[in-house]
């Protein structure tokens, strides 16, 4: 993160990420999610929080749930 522009926007992202899907209840509602082939219902959790499918998976690979 050389560019000062790019730190700026993660950090933003990341305020939001936590703000609006604590990691308890993000964590949480993933479990619920998540079917016996660790298959997660990415539309419900995005649903229960009500943010972008996108939101979900890049906050997901930042806790290193999703690759």
């Amino acid at each position: 993160m050389d560019d000062p522009y790019t730190a700026r926007e993660w950090q933003a992202n990341y305020f939001a990420w936590a703000f609006l899907m604590p990691k308890g209840e993000f964590m949480k509602v993933i479990k619920e999610n998540t079917d016996s082939k660790n298959n997660v219902r990415i539309e419900n959790v995005a649903e229960h929080f009500c943010v972008s499918e996108s939101a979900v998976v890049n906050y997901g690979r930042m806790l290193g749930i999703f690759r």
